[in-house]
C-alpha cells in the first residue's frame, strides 16, 4: 500500500507535514518548504514502551502549501 500521495492529490487548502528523520532531510528536502522546526529528541516509540527501546531521532519538521 502506497501511503504517499501525488502532489495532484492533496487538496488545496491541506497542510503537509514533513517528518523525516533527519538524514533524510539532509538528503534533499521537498522543494517548496516554507517554513521548519527542528526537533532535538523526537520519537516514535509508543507510551507503553521500555525507556530506551528505541532511540530518538533527529527530526526535521516542515509544511509547506
Amino acid at each position: 500500500m502506497n501511503r504517499f500521495l501525488e502532489p495532484s492529490q492533496i487538496p488545496a487548502d491541506a497542510i503537509v507535514i514533513d517528518a523525516r528523520p533527519l538524514d533524510a532531510y539532509n538528503a534533499g528536502h521537498i522543494p517548496g518548504a516554507r517554513a521548519g522546526e527542528f526537533l532535538q529528541n523526537s520519537t516514535s516509540a509508543p507510551r507503553n514502551t521500555k525507556p530506551r527501546s528505541i532511540p530518538p531521532r533527529r527530526t526535521w519538521l516542515e509544511t509547506w502549501d
